[in-house]
């Protein structure tokens, strides 16, 4: 259906602008301490470039993956879509992710792989455990020593980007869902009229 596709599509180009914006990506909890040791020894610069590194990975993957997205959305059982089209502001969304929410993922993670190796996260992550060694030794280190902080252990970059990825898209096309139900537009809006008439039948 045009509607689940224009919805897509608006949803990605927002993950898109934010993430460009370092705004998609928050950094892991786990992180927050060390955070704090980086910007006590004045090496804040490790942390932030590892957070837009998280980001940028973001924004080069979702790039990539538009045209497999626009696919398995387009798949999706539309009469199905139909039946729930008249339910709450993100039923359509919620649909989408409990079809295919898995699918959408699996195929996520090739293109999370690449753009995190791209945009380096993974060095950003070995200069910052550089700098807060387990042993003392330097200025970090010694911060480190006093404040108990290390870097998490068996942290999964990948991992985390796409299922902080994931988690946004789907927060964000109810967003959009929500916009569209309110102001449709184009072609879209007169097969998303037609569909809200039959269902109201």
């Amino acid at each position: 259906m045009d509607a689940i596709q224009t919805i897509s599509t608006d949803t990605v180009a927002e993950i898109t602008n934010l993430a460009k914006n370092q705004e998609v990506i928050e950094i892991p909890d786990s992180f927050e301490k060390v955070q704090g040791a980086l910007e006590s020894a004045g090496q804040s610069d490790l942390f932030k470039g590892f957070s837009s590194s998280l980001n940028d990975s973001a924004a080069s993957a979702l790039g990539d993956y538009k045209s497999v997205l626009t696919d398995k959305i387009g798949a999706l059982d539309i009469p199905a879509v139909e039946t729930i089209m008249k339910g709450g502001d993100d039923s359509l969304t919620r649909y989408v992710e409990s079809a295919a929410g898995s699918q959408l993922k699996d195929s996520l993670i090739p293109f999370v792989k690449s753009a995190v190796k791209d945009a380096g996260a993974q060095d950003w992550i070995d200069k910052i455990k550089g700098a807060l060694p387990e042993d003392t030794g330097g200025l970090l280190g010694q911060v480190s020593a006093v404040t108990g902080v290390k870097l998490p252990t068996n942290f999964d970059v990948e991992g985390y980007v796409t299922n902080e990825l994931m988690s946004k898209f789907f927060g964000v096309m109810a967003t959009q869902e929500k916009l569209f139900r309110q102001n449709p537009t184009g072609r879209s809006a007169e097969l998303f009229q037609k569909v809200m008439d039959a269902t109201a039948q």
